[in-house]
């Protein structure tokens, strides 16, 4: 994700969990870039679903077990029609909901991806990956409403410790999000940090 910008990304690790361009992929894959995720106002990887192809989101279909109308927010998501992809961030699997604002891209694998790389839903993964620690100073904050009364406030804090050798990124989310199905609240609060040393040329 270093290398992209805009809302096309070239390259992916998705198809061999090497760097590979998306050309040379036989995979049917796709990929979301932040940039993309950020002008459309997505700030959920199921949000995002929308925009894929062959992929349902929550709002489409939620599984839930037998007997119960609570649905497990982790494993919504139907790929191809088949059921719900995993959900994994960098490829190693998660249960919890991702959101957007830790995250520079998403990536849909259609397809028994478990076959080739060990465990996974034979429909396909719903990756997320986080955001790296940049050789760069660079702050941001965002602060958003809804109509609902909803609330939303981020922060991102990139800061170099060492020039060029060492540098620490914090990033943090506060959610108040409301719905017309009152009363409903879904509170989220969440912190992110990452690290980037390089204290040799060749590292």
């Amino acid at each position: 994700s270093n290398t992209e910008s805009g809302w096309v990304a070239t390259e992916t690790l998705a198809g061999s969990r090497i760097r590979t361009d998306f050309k040379d992929v036989p995979n049917q894959i796709e990929t979301l870039t932040k940039d993309f995720m950020q002008d459309l106002g997505l700030t959920s990887l199921d949000q995002a679903l929308i925009y894929s192809a062959n992929v349902e989101n929550a709002a489409d279909y939620v599984p839930t077990q037998a007997g119960s109308l609570v649905a497990d927010p982790g494993i919504s998501g139907r790929v191809r029609g088949i059921s719900s992809g995993t959900l994994t961030r960098n490829f190693f699997k998660i249960s919890t909901p991702t959101d957007n604002f830790n995250i520079e891209r998403a990536t849909i694998a259609s397809g028994p991806n478990a076959i080739l790389f060990g465990l996974g839903s034979p429909a396909g993964i719903l990756d997320a990956t986080p955001a790296r620690a940049l050789m760069r100073n660079r702050y941001g904050f965002e602060l958003s409403y809804d109509s609902e009364n909803s609330k939303r406030c981020t922060f991102d804090a990139n800061v170099m410790v060492v020039p060029q050798k060492l540098t620490l990124r914090l990033m943090g989310l506060s959610r108040r999000e409301y719905t017309e199905k009152m009363p409903n609240l879904d509170r989220d609060e969440r912190l992110y940090g990452a690290l980037t040393a390089k204290p040799f040329k060749s590292t």
